[in-house]
């Protein structure tokens, strides 16, 4: 993990407005979750959601994320936003 690490900062870095940059922080999330560095897969998420405010897996890693830290009061809003973001395959 620490190659995708690094390669996922460095396309960060060379393309702060690239096209797949969410996927690149998202990625990077998952990678530091993986290292088990859920401080640092924080921001990584949070940055994941600013490129798509929609993706409710992102809210839902960083929520992983926040409960390992210890992070409760943001669980709660990030699984709301959970919640808010998943499609409910009931409803047509």
């Amino acid at each position: 993990y620490p190659n995708a690490i690094n390669d996922f900062n460095t396309y960060a870095t060379a393309f702060p407005k690239g096209a797949a940059v969410g996927d690149a922080a998202f990625n990077l999330g998952l990678a530091y979750r993986a290292t088990g560095d859920d401080e640092k897969a924080i921001p990584a998420f949070t940055a994941a959601l600013k490129s798509d405010p929609n993706d409710s897996l992102a809210y839902y890693q960083r929520l992983l994320a926040h409960y390992n830290t210890k992070q409760f009061d943001k669980v709660v809003a990030d699984a709301d936003m959970v919640l808010a973001k998943t499609k409910n395959p009931a409803e047509p």
